[in-house]
């Protein structure tokens, strides 16, 4: 892979980490079971509220091995940035 695509690629790869949901229960916070928060630990960011049973992979473990593999083939391809990460093979 070269530079240009690695310094694309910095805006997804971003550290995350499950965090607990608390929700107002006549004005005392409590926490939920079913709800988890994924949350940037770069700048403590919320970027979703998910239930319970959703598994968390990192960006970096599907971006990378799927790179890679596109890397290897005779296909051209762009990241395109107007989606969070999309990969269009052209």
């Amino acid at each position: 892979m070269n530079d240009t695509i690695e310094k694309k690629l910095n805006n997804y790869l971003f550290p995350v980490s499950e965090r607990a949901v608390f929700v107002d229960d006549d004005k005392t916070y409590k926490p939920t079971k079913h709800y988890k928060a994924i949350v940037r630990e770069d700048n403590g960011k919320l970027v979703s509220i998910m239930k319970d049973t959703y598994q968390l992979v990192p960006n970096s473990e599907v971006i990378m091995p799927l790179l890679e593999q596109l890397h290897n083939l005779d296909t051209n391809w762009i990241i395109d940035p107007s989606h969070s990460l999309q990969i269009i093979i052209v």
